[in-house]
Protein backbone atom coordinates (compact mmCIF):
# COMPACT_ATOMS: atom_id res chain seq x y z
CA UNK A 1 0.00 0.00 0.00
CA UNK A 2 2.67 2.42 0.86
CA UNK A 3 4.30 2.33 -2.53
CA UNK A 4 0.93 2.99 -4.80
CA UNK A 5 0.45 5.92 -1.99
CA UNK A 6 3.91 7.50 -2.67
CA UNK A 7 3.69 6.79 -6.47
CA UNK A 8 0.07 8.96 -6.33
CA UNK A 9 1.49 11.38 -4.26
CA UNK A 10 4.44 12.31 -6.38
CA UNK A 11 2.56 11.81 -9.60
CA UNK A 12 0.57 14.88 -8.42
CA UNK A 13 3.71 16.68 -7.68
CA UNK A 14 4.84 16.45 -11.19
CA UNK A 15 1.69 17.27 -12.45
CA UNK A 16 1.25 20.16 -10.24
CA UNK A 17 4.95 21.74 -11.50
CA UNK A 18 4.23 21.46 -15.50
CA UNK A 19 1.11 23.37 -14.86
CA UNK A 20 3.04 25.59 -13.07
CA UNK A 21 5.63 25.71 -15.83
CA UNK A 22 2.84 26.32 -18.32
CA UNK A 23 1.41 28.73 -16.28
CA UNK A 24 4.46 30.71 -16.09
CA UNK A 25 5.07 30.41 -20.21
CA UNK A 26 1.62 31.59 -20.86
CA UNK A 27 2.82 34.79 -18.84
CA UNK A 28 5.76 35.60 -19.95
CA UNK A 29 4.07 35.16 -23.60
CA UNK A 30 1.04 38.08 -22.57
CA UNK A 31 4.26 39.99 -21.30
CA UNK A 32 5.98 39.57 -24.51
CA UNK A 33 2.81 40.40 -26.38
CA UNK A 34 2.50 43.51 -23.89
CA UNK A 35 5.62 44.68 -24.80
CA UNK A 36 5.21 44.09 -28.15
CA UNK A 37 1.64 46.27 -28.26
CA UNK A 38 3.67 49.23 -26.43
CA UNK A 39 6.60 49.59 -28.93
CA UNK A 40 3.61 49.17 -31.74
CA UNK A 41 1.04 52.23 -30.31
CA UNK A 42 4.99 53.99 -29.86
CA UNK A 43 5.81 53.33 -33.79
CA UNK A 44 2.44 54.13 -34.99
CA UNK A 45 2.38 57.73 -33.16
CA UNK A 46 6.06 58.38 -34.10
CA UNK A 47 4.88 58.18 -37.71
CA UNK A 48 1.02 60.10 -37.23
CA UNK A 49 2.98 63.14 -35.82
CA UNK A 50 5.81 63.35 -38.60
CA UNK A 51 2.93 62.33 -41.13
CA UNK A 52 1.21 65.66 -39.36
CA UNK A 53 3.95 67.49 -39.61
CA UNK A 54 5.42 67.21 -43.07
CA UNK A 55 1.62 67.35 -43.85
CA UNK A 56 1.25 70.95 -42.96
CA UNK A 57 4.96 71.78 -44.25
CA UNK A 58 3.76 70.59 -47.81
CA UNK A 59 0.32 72.01 -47.30
CA UNK A 60 2.15 75.62 -46.64
CA UNK A 61 4.40 75.22 -49.54
CA UNK A 62 0.79 74.29 -51.86
CA UNK A 63 -1.08 76.71 -50.84
CA UNK A 64 1.94 79.56 -51.77
CA UNK A 65 2.04 78.43 -54.46
CA UNK A 66 -1.52 78.35 -55.65
CA UNK A 67 -1.63 82.45 -54.30
CA UNK A 68 1.15 83.00 -56.75
CA UNK A 69 -0.26 81.34 -59.30
CA UNK A 70 -3.97 83.25 -58.93
CA UNK A 71 -1.82 86.32 -58.53
CA UNK A 72 -0.27 85.99 -62.12
CA UNK A 73 -3.94 87.09 -63.24
CA UNK A 74 -2.98 90.67 -62.16
CA UNK A 75 0.01 90.80 -64.11
CA UNK A 76 -1.80 89.20 -67.76
CA UNK A 77 -4.86 92.06 -66.76
CA UNK A 78 -1.79 94.69 -66.58
CA UNK A 79 0.08 93.60 -69.34
CA UNK A 80 -2.58 93.49 -72.34
CA UNK A 81 -3.09 97.30 -71.48
CA UNK A 82 0.17 97.86 -72.67
CA UNK A 83 0.63 99.19 -76.02
CA UNK A 84 3.88 98.64 -78.47
CA UNK A 85 4.57 95.76 -75.75
CA UNK A 86 7.84 93.88 -76.63
CA UNK A 87 7.13 90.23 -77.26
CA UNK A 88 7.36 88.08 -73.86
CA UNK A 89 8.94 85.41 -75.58
CA UNK A 90 12.07 87.82 -76.51
CA UNK A 91 12.00 88.50 -72.22
CA UNK A 92 11.50 85.41 -70.83
CA UNK A 93 14.53 83.71 -71.85
CA UNK A 94 14.58 80.85 -69.60
CA UNK A 95 11.37 79.30 -71.38
CA UNK A 96 12.99 79.68 -74.71
CA UNK A 97 10.09 81.51 -75.63
CA UNK A 98 7.96 78.52 -74.84
CA UNK A 99 5.85 80.12 -72.29
CA UNK A 100 2.56 82.41 -73.56
CA UNK A 101 0.25 84.48 -71.89
CA UNK A 102 -2.51 81.81 -72.63
CA UNK A 103 -0.16 79.38 -70.32
CA UNK A 104 -0.79 81.81 -68.17
CA UNK A 105 -4.03 82.44 -68.22
CA UNK A 106 -4.42 78.38 -67.79
CA UNK A 107 -2.38 78.53 -64.95
CA UNK A 108 -4.16 81.14 -63.05
CA UNK A 109 -7.69 79.86 -63.74
CA UNK A 110 -6.58 76.39 -62.63
CA UNK A 111 -5.17 77.63 -59.87
CA UNK A 112 -8.17 79.98 -58.59
CA UNK A 113 -10.53 77.31 -58.78
CA UNK A 114 -8.40 75.35 -55.96
CA UNK A 115 -8.07 78.16 -53.96
CA UNK A 116 -12.17 78.80 -54.37
CA UNK A 117 -12.51 75.96 -52.30
CA UNK A 118 -13.66 73.74 -55.56
CA UNK A 119 -11.33 70.92 -54.36
CA UNK A 120 -9.16 72.99 -51.59
CA UNK A 121 -5.00 72.72 -51.80
CA UNK A 122 -5.13 69.82 -49.94
CA UNK A 123 -5.28 68.42 -53.02
CA UNK A 124 -2.10 68.16 -55.32
CA UNK A 125 -2.90 69.61 -58.58
CA UNK A 126 -1.96 68.21 -62.00
CA UNK A 127 -2.64 69.19 -65.98
CA UNK A 128 -0.47 71.97 -65.93
CA UNK A 129 -0.06 72.75 -61.85
CA UNK A 130 1.81 70.04 -60.95
CA UNK A 131 4.26 71.50 -58.44
CA UNK A 132 1.65 72.75 -56.08
CA UNK A 133 2.02 70.04 -53.51
CA UNK A 134 -1.13 68.06 -51.68
CA UNK A 135 -2.27 65.01 -49.33
CA UNK A 136 0.70 63.39 -47.63
CA UNK A 137 -0.53 60.18 -49.25
CA UNK A 138 -0.65 61.69 -52.78
CA UNK A 139 3.55 62.61 -52.02
CA UNK A 140 4.55 59.26 -50.47
CA UNK A 141 2.16 56.81 -52.24
CA UNK A 142 -1.64 55.62 -51.39
CA UNK A 143 -1.17 51.97 -50.81
CA UNK A 144 2.34 52.28 -48.05
CA UNK A 145 0.41 54.40 -46.16
CA UNK A 146 -2.16 51.99 -45.52
CA UNK A 147 -3.13 50.71 -42.25
CA UNK A 148 -2.54 47.31 -42.84
CA UNK A 149 0.65 47.52 -43.79
CA UNK A 150 1.89 49.55 -41.41
CA UNK A 151 1.21 45.83 -39.14
CA UNK A 152 -2.08 47.25 -36.98
CA UNK A 153 -3.52 44.08 -37.87
CA UNK A 154 -1.86 42.82 -34.76
CA UNK A 155 -3.12 39.62 -33.08
CA UNK A 156 -2.74 41.66 -29.64
CA UNK A 157 -6.22 41.47 -28.39
CA UNK A 158 -5.81 37.96 -27.77
CA UNK A 159 -3.96 37.80 -24.20
CA UNK A 160 -4.18 34.24 -23.62
CA UNK A 161 -6.59 34.23 -20.93
CA UNK A 162 -6.34 30.30 -21.98
CA UNK A 163 -4.82 28.08 -23.95
CA UNK A 164 -1.31 26.02 -24.35
CA UNK A 165 1.79 27.88 -23.44
CA UNK A 166 3.60 26.42 -26.52
CA UNK A 167 0.79 28.26 -28.38
CA UNK A 168 1.19 31.21 -26.60
CA UNK A 169 5.10 31.57 -26.98
CA UNK A 170 4.25 31.11 -31.01
CA UNK A 171 1.83 33.20 -30.89
CA UNK A 172 3.78 35.94 -28.91
CA UNK A 173 7.14 35.25 -31.51
CA UNK A 174 4.80 36.21 -34.55
CA UNK A 175 3.36 39.14 -32.95
CA UNK A 176 6.82 39.98 -32.54
CA UNK A 177 8.20 39.28 -36.09
CA UNK A 178 4.78 41.70 -37.28
CA UNK A 179 5.99 44.64 -35.05
CA UNK A 180 9.60 44.23 -36.10
CA UNK A 181 8.20 44.20 -39.53
CA UNK A 182 5.89 47.23 -39.38
CA UNK A 183 8.60 49.12 -37.13
CA UNK A 184 10.97 48.90 -40.47
CA UNK A 185 8.57 50.24 -42.55
CA UNK A 186 7.53 52.68 -40.38
CA UNK A 187 11.12 54.38 -39.75
CA UNK A 188 11.60 53.64 -43.46
CA UNK A 189 8.76 55.84 -44.29
CA UNK A 190 9.41 58.40 -41.30
CA UNK A 191 12.78 59.31 -42.57
CA UNK A 192 11.73 60.07 -45.99
CA UNK A 193 8.42 62.30 -44.31
CA UNK A 194 11.46 63.88 -42.59
CA UNK A 195 13.38 64.17 -45.72
CA UNK A 196 10.41 65.55 -47.87
CA UNK A 197 9.33 68.24 -45.05
CA UNK A 198 13.25 69.43 -45.01
CA UNK A 199 12.89 69.72 -48.59
CA UNK A 200 10.04 71.31 -48.79
CA UNK A 201 10.55 73.83 -46.36
CA UNK A 202 13.45 75.67 -48.30
CA UNK A 203 12.08 75.39 -51.04
CA UNK A 204 9.32 77.42 -49.77
CA UNK A 205 11.95 79.71 -48.53
CA UNK A 206 13.34 80.26 -51.68
CA UNK A 207 10.00 80.71 -53.00
CA UNK A 208 8.79 83.08 -50.94
CA UNK A 209 11.65 85.03 -51.30
CA UNK A 210 11.63 85.59 -54.67
CA UNK A 211 7.63 86.27 -54.56
CA UNK A 212 8.26 88.97 -51.91
CA UNK A 213 11.00 91.10 -54.58
CA UNK A 214 7.97 90.18 -57.12
CA UNK A 215 5.10 92.12 -55.33
CA UNK A 216 7.41 95.00 -54.30
CA UNK A 217 8.63 95.49 -58.60
CA UNK A 218 5.10 94.77 -59.33
CA UNK A 219 3.89 97.41 -56.96
CA UNK A 220 5.80 99.86 -58.97
CA UNK A 221 4.91 97.84 -62.49
CA UNK A 222 1.47 98.63 -62.09
CA UNK A 223 1.85 102.23 -61.13
CA UNK A 224 3.66 102.65 -64.61
CA UNK A 225 1.10 101.12 -66.48
CA UNK A 226 -1.96 103.11 -64.62
CA UNK A 227 0.05 106.23 -65.19
CA UNK A 228 0.69 105.66 -68.90
CA UNK A 229 -0.20 102.58 -71.30
CA UNK A 230 2.26 102.95 -74.09
CA UNK A 231 5.74 100.94 -73.87
CA UNK A 232 7.53 103.61 -76.33
CA UNK A 233 6.71 106.25 -74.00
CA UNK A 234 8.08 104.97 -70.78
CA UNK A 235 11.36 105.99 -69.74
CA UNK A 236 14.43 103.77 -69.44
CA UNK A 237 13.98 102.76 -65.71
CA UNK A 238 10.44 101.89 -66.20
CA UNK A 239 11.13 99.71 -69.31
CA UNK A 240 13.71 98.18 -67.13
CA UNK A 241 10.93 97.92 -64.26
CA UNK A 242 8.38 96.37 -66.73
CA UNK A 243 11.01 93.52 -68.01
CA UNK A 244 11.79 92.70 -64.87
CA UNK A 245 8.45 92.13 -63.50
CA UNK A 246 8.29 89.63 -66.86
CA UNK A 247 11.14 87.78 -65.53
CA UNK A 248 9.45 87.64 -61.98
CA UNK A 249 7.17 85.85 -63.66
CA UNK A 250 8.62 83.59 -65.63
CA UNK A 251 10.77 82.13 -62.72
CA UNK A 252 7.80 82.08 -60.25
CA UNK A 253 5.83 80.24 -62.91
CA UNK A 254 8.44 77.59 -63.36
CA UNK A 255 9.32 77.28 -59.56
CA UNK A 256 5.62 76.63 -59.38
CA UNK A 257 5.39 74.23 -61.80
CA UNK A 258 8.06 72.12 -60.56
CA UNK A 259 7.01 68.96 -58.78
CA UNK A 260 7.80 68.18 -55.52
CA UNK A 261 7.99 64.58 -55.73
CA UNK A 262 7.89 61.90 -59.32
CA UNK A 263 5.47 59.83 -58.24
CA UNK A 264 5.91 55.67 -58.60
CA UNK A 265 4.10 53.80 -60.97
CA UNK A 266 3.76 51.41 -58.54
CA UNK A 267 2.06 52.26 -55.70
CA UNK A 268 3.32 50.16 -53.06
CA UNK A 269 6.86 52.47 -53.68
CA UNK A 270 7.60 55.94 -52.18
CA UNK A 271 7.73 58.17 -54.57
CA UNK A 272 10.93 59.70 -55.60
CA UNK A 273 11.56 63.35 -53.99
CA UNK A 274 12.59 65.43 -57.36
CA UNK A 275 15.76 66.88 -55.50
CA UNK A 276 17.46 67.43 -59.56
CA UNK A 277 14.51 69.74 -60.79
CA UNK A 278 13.87 71.54 -57.64
CA UNK A 279 17.90 72.50 -56.71
CA UNK A 280 17.86 73.73 -60.59
CA UNK A 281 14.72 76.12 -59.95
CA UNK A 282 15.93 76.93 -56.99
CA UNK A 283 19.18 77.83 -58.20
CA UNK A 284 17.85 79.49 -61.77
CA UNK A 285 15.82 82.34 -58.75
CA UNK A 286 18.71 83.11 -57.11
CA UNK A 287 21.00 83.89 -59.54
CA UNK A 288 18.23 85.83 -60.88
CA UNK A 289 17.88 87.77 -57.65
CA UNK A 290 21.27 88.13 -57.59
CA UNK A 291 21.44 89.59 -61.15
CA UNK A 292 18.94 92.54 -60.09
CA UNK A 293 21.66 93.94 -57.20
Amino acid sequence: MPLPLFAAIAGGVLLAGKTAINVSDINDAKESMQRSAARHEKNVATFEKTKSETTAVTEQLGQTELEIMTNFKDFHELWEQIKNAPELGSLWSKSNGKLTLADLQNTYVSAGGYLGGEMGAAVALSAGISGAVGAIGALTGTAILGAATLGIGLVVGSLFLGGKAKEAENDAYETRKEVDAAEEKINKICEYLNELSKTAENYHKTLQRVNNKYQDTFGDFQAIVFAQKDYNKFTEDEQIIVENTVMFVEVLYNMCQTPLVIVSDNENELNKINHNQLKDAKRAATEFLLALD
